[in-house]
């Protein structure tokens, strides 16, 4: 599907939308500055809009525990994203440990915009364990949405501490009303990291 391509968690922001902590970083110095303000461990992310899916790049990594680490990493992927525009690099705080869930959205041209929840890992990889709907949405339907999917077990707490549900109800409910008002082709927020306190948008791709 074609369109312009976006990485940048600002217009999540822009809708109260959660997202693990991050600073845009265009130098080296930059980035070990953001890492130390954000807090260790760190996750660094290539931002260009030629490379929508960044591991495939090399333009992902994970668990940086100082600053020496982080100079090296932003070199790093620097170095593999040679030959494309670079916009900067993300420098994140690693997300607390929790369970990936995906929300998602996309363009039908028979239905509108169409909006998706689904397990993360091996749910929605070997069992496509996902839930449409047509947007808009609101609260009561993202609650049937959330479990209807073959994992809501797992949400609801049955390998441990049950998730923050009121979070991830209000996560699609924004999500459903960006779809409507920004009506891209393509949402992907992937993974969404969820515990027991609240959710977290720790990747994103947008399609426009």
């Amino acid at each position: 599907m074609g369109g312009k391509t976006y990485t940048d968690f600002s217009l999540l922001q822009k809708w109260r939308i959660n997202c693990a902590q991050y600073k845009l970083a265009k130098s080296e110095q930059a980035a070990s500055d953001a890492a130390k303000k954000l807090g260790f461990p760190i996750v660094l992310k290539i931002v260009s809009p030629d490379i929508p899916h960044k591991t495939d790049r090399g333009g992902v990594l994970l668990n940086l525990q100082n600053e020496a680490e982080v100079r090296a990493g932003y070199k790093k992927v620097l170095q593999n994203a040679k030959g494309c525009r670079v916009q900067g690099v993300l420098v994140q705080k690693m997300a607390k440990a929790g369970i990936e869930v995906i929300v998602g959205g996309k363009y039908d041209a028979q239905f509108g915009q169409l909006i998706m929840f689904g397990m993360g890992g091996i749910f929605v990889e070997v069992y496509n364990d996902v839930a449409w709907r047509v947007c808009p949405i609101d609260k009561s339907e993202a609650a049937k949405m959330i479990r209807e999917v073959k994992g809501y077990k797992v949400l609801a707490g049955a390998r441990g501490t049950p998730i923050n549900e009121a979070a991830l109800i209000d996560l699609l409910a924004k999500v459903s009303q960006l779809l409507i008002r920004k009506n891209p082709l393509e949402l992907d927020l992937n993974p969404v990291i969820v515990h027991k306190d609240s959710c977290e948008v720790v990747d994103m791709r947008l399609v426009k």
